[in-house]
C-alpha cells in the first residue's frame, strides 16, 4: 500500500506538472503586432540664380549665365592680364531632406590664358533642408601668359550632384 505522504507528493508533482504544462503553451503562443507608418520625404535641390559680380578690367559676360537644376554655364570675355569676373551660383534645398553636395565637376574650354577657381560651396558640404547655399566662380585670365592668345573667351559649365544627407 501506498502512504499517505507518498500520495500527496505524487499530487503535488502532478499538480507541478500541470502548472508548468500550461504557463509554458501561454508563454509559447505568437504575438502578432500589426500597423502601418507611412514615410514621406521631398528631395529637391536645384540652381536658382546665377549672378555676375565683381568684374575687373575689361571682362565682360558673353551673353547672360544660363542655369537648370544641375549645371550652370557661363561665357566670358578677358581682354589681358588682371581682367577677371565673379559668379554666384545659388543652390537652393527645397525639399524637407537635408542634401549634401557629393560631386562638383567643372567643364571649360581648353584655353590656358583663362583660369577657373571656385570658393563657398565644396563637395561634402550640406544643405540644409529649407536653406540655401552660395558657390562663388572666379574666372580670370591668367598672368603667367606672355604672349596674347587668339582667344580670350572662355567658357566653363559646372554641374552639381547631390545625394540625400546621412
Amino acid at each position: 500500500m501506498v502512504d499517505k505522504t507518498t500520495k500527496l507528493i505524487f499530487i503535488g508533482a502532478l499538480t507541478l506538472l500541470v502548472f508548468l504544462i500550461t504557463s509554458y503553451a501561454a508563454f509559447k503562443t505568437n504575438l502578432n503586432i500589426a500597423g502601418t507608418a507611412n514615410i514621406t520625404g521631398s528631395f529637391s535641390t536645384k540652381i536658382t540664380n546665377v549672378v555676375s559680380k565683381n568684374i575687373q578690367g575689361n571682362a565682360s559676360n558673353n551673353g547672360d549665365p544660363t542655369f537648370n537644376d544641375t549645371t550652370a554655364t557661363f561665357k566670358t570675355n578677358l581682354i589681358s592680364p588682371g581682367d577677371s569676373i565673379d559668379y554666384d551660383v545659388t543652390i537652393t534645398n527645397d525639399g524637407n531632406l537635408n542634401a549634401q553636395l557629393a560631386k562638383l565637376t567643372l567643364t571649360a574650354s581648353d584655353n590656358p590664358a583663362i583660369v577657373f577657381t571656385t570658393s563657398g560651396l565644396t563637395e561634402g558640404d550640406i544643405i540644409l533642408a529649407g536653406h540655401t547655399a552660395v558657390l562663388t566662380v572666379n574666372v580670370t585670365y591668367n598672368n603667367a601668359i606672355t604672349t596674347q592668345p587668339d582667344s580670350t573667351l572662355s567658357n566653363l559649365t559646372i554641374t552639381l550632384d547631390y545625394i540625400q544627407a546621412k
